[in-house]
């Protein structure tokens, strides 16, 4: 944690407390700013511990499950994870109906039908524990080339450090949610954002650095292809302060909007800049140089209240494509403005 997390700002971020299972194990990581971690529980399967972590943001508490089902593809395998899925889709249905969860991991299914993923997103009798695909894709993700932009094993094409060769074929890594994150208003994940990072849709049975990578730059594609033979998935989760959380200072009036960090930063083909509103209204957002200069206007017109993203391909007005460096991303409304900064790396 020290010679990464925290290598160019100490104490920023801090771990929940590691247990050592049986076989592999899990490890939470969260900026300290922004999560409060309440609890760690460890629910047992036949091989591997699923970790329960909960947390709160802003007052808003949720649960973040972290899985390793077992791997492989023969009759047994296949047994054992269902097994394994059962566990969990029990804790999950013994939960209050209001929890908010997510589920992430390594599921090792190769298809929407296989009995482990549809234990875990099926309809039951206790709906409670349902778990949702926020991508809702159905089918045969294994070795499907429609599927290209999912998957997340393996990075690598050749064997090296007792990871998977292969080229990227398989969609093992996932984010699965509760029904309320896709609903709800005071927690919910931002529409679209769920991705697998580094994974352009160009390399079916590739591994992540061979040829160009339009998803992130060379030495990213690279760092990836080193760290792990699967590729990270993130998604982000927008927590509605405003209405759910009351002032300090009730004279004090809530803010209008909140700006949030773009991602992926630094960037190569595009970015994702994402902005929260309170009430609707006309807002501006554009990008600018170091000079202070704006160089492509993203939004300047009437934006409805909620939660809105806006891809920004590296361009400028004119449809010129920019050079490397630092920009900033500034959203006024109302008379305030609030500026970020981001990095291009061509």
């Amino acid at each position: 944690m020290n010679e990464v997390m925290n290598f160019e700002a100490s104490d920023t971020y801090d771990r929940a407390l590691f247990f050592d299972g049986r076989d592999t194990d899990n490890s939470l990581f969260f900026k300290k700013a922004r999560i409060t971690f309440v609890s760690r529980k460890q629910i047992k399967t036949e091989l591997r511990d699923i970790s329960e972590y909960m947390l709160q943001v802003k007052g808003v508490e949720f649960r973040l499950y972290s899985l390793h089902l077992k791997a492989g593809g023969n009759e047994s395998d296949v047994n054992q994870r269902l097994r394994e899925a059962t566990v969990l889709r029990n804790h999950l249905n013994d939960l209050p109906s209001n929890i908010r969860f997510i589920v992430a991991g390594d599921f090792n299914v190769t298809r929407s039908s296989e009995p482990a993923f549809v234990r875990l997103t099926a309809s039951q009798a206790d709906n409670d524990g349902r778990l949702f695909d926020p991508l809702n894709t159905v089918g045969i993700w294994h070795n499907n080339p429609l599927f290209a932009m999912l998957h997340t094993q393996s990075t690598r094409d050749s064997v090296f450090n007792h990871g998977a060769a292969g080229g990227l074929d398989d969609r093992f890594d996932m984010l699965l949610v509760s029904q309320n994150l896709l609903e709800e208003d005071t927690m919910s994940i931002l529409t679209n954002s769920y991705t697998a990072f580094g994974n352009d849709g160009r390399h079916f049975n590739l591994a992540i650095n061979d040829r160009v990578n339009t998803a992130v730059p060379e030495s990213v594609a690279t760092a990836l292809h080193l760290a792990s033979d699967h590729l990270p998935v993130f998604a982000e989760f927008v927590i509605d302060v405003v209405s759910s959380v009351e002032s300090a200072n009730p004279d004090v009036p809530a803010p209008d909007f909140v700006l949030h960090q773009n991602f992926p930063n630094p960037f190569n083909a595009e970015t994702q800049i994402t902005y929260t509103l309170s009430r609707s209204g006309h807002i501006a957002l554009g990008i600018y140089n170091v000079k202070g200069e704006k160089i492509h206007t993203l939004v300047d017109g009437f934006s409805s209240e909620g939660h809105h993203r806006i891809v920004w391909n590296g361009r400028n007005d004119s449809g010129h494509a920019v050079g490397s460096g630092v920009y900033y991303y500034k959203l006024e409304m109302s008379g305030r403005n609030v500026v970020k900064k981001l990095l291009l790396l061509r």
